[in-house]
């Protein structure tokens, strides 16, 4: 099982951004106390307001990440992916 802050930071590695609603989704009530764990740990994000078709929702997008992705094919075909402090 992965922690809220493991979720947050897969959002953003995958999607470039997280939002409060997908957080809410998700059970994660406090995503502005991960972004600002995130941003002690040298994760630069910026956070906006987005108007949505019916509503509207908060994104904070990834500017820099501290972590390279890197990304390992093993012998019977899995992709394992793996993050690496620069």
């Amino acid at each position: 099982m992965k922690t809220q802050k493991e979720w947050a930071i897969n959002q953003l590695i995958k999607q470039g951004e997280v939002t409060r609603n997908s957080a809410l989704q998700n059970y994660i009530s406090r995503l502005g106390a991960i972004v600002c764990d995130l941003q002690k740990e040298g994760w630069e994000l910026k956070g906006e307001n987005r108007k949505e078709k019916y509503s509207k929702d908060f994104v904070y997008y990834l500017i820099k990440s501290p972590y390279k992705k890197q990304e390992y094919l093993l012998p019977d075909g899995t992709l394992v992916s793996k993050l690496i402090k620069l």
